[in-house]
């Protein structure tokens, strides 16, 4: 048969405290699943991508504008999240902090962004330390930073002609963004 309202609120009434536990026992295992959890922390440094020597050549005379180098440098920005995950990048990094292990574990705590229509270049690390998440992006996005301008120069002479410089260094974080 059919159980009316009435039928439904007399069950509820009679046995109330079963939504109760239940809705207890879930909250207690959810602040038991987090206190076991390790907080991690998230650290960004950002970098400014510029390229003061691009030259155009027209002719015999070489033209180069503010608005020609920063047309070439956002050209190349949105590929250089990439290189992030490299071990040209990533073994520095791991000798400038001392630290135990692989260019590939590495890579694995850290991302490089290139905000849409801009310049910049963001590398964040992740760690249970934030001291040693805010190292790491800082480390990272120097040696990001090295690999980009040795990949761009073709002219030894000349030097790169895209120049990375970290106008925000990572600090380490106050709160854990986990759990």
């Amino acid at each position: 048969g059919n159980v009316d309202l009435q039928q439904l609120v007399a069950a509820i009434r009679h046995r109330w405290y079963l939504p109760v536990i239940t809705v207890a026992l879930a909250m207690l295992l959810g602040i038991g699943w987090m206190a076991m959890q390790t907080p991690m922390y998230q650290a960004t440094a950002q970098s400014f991508i510029s390229s003061p020597k691009v030259t155009i050549k027209k002719g015999d005379v070489a033209a180069g504008t503010s608005f020609q180098s920063a047309a070439y440098a956002a050209s190349r920005v949105s590929t250089y999240p990439d290189l992030i995950q490299g071990p040209r990048v990533l073994e520095p990094v791991i000798e400038e902090l001392g630290l135990q292990t692989t260019p590939a574990a590495l890579g694995g705590s850290l991302t490089a962004d290139n905000p849409e229509r801009t310049v910049l270049l963001e590398v964040t690390a992740v760690h249970s330390s934030p001291a040693t998440a805010a190292a790491l992006a800082n480390a990272a996005s120097d040696s990001l930073g090295d690999e980009i301008e040795r990949l761009e120069t073709t002219n030894e002479e000349l030097g790169p002609p895209i120049v990375v410089g970290i106008t925000k260094p990572a600090t380490p974080p106050g709160n854990p963004y986990f759990p």
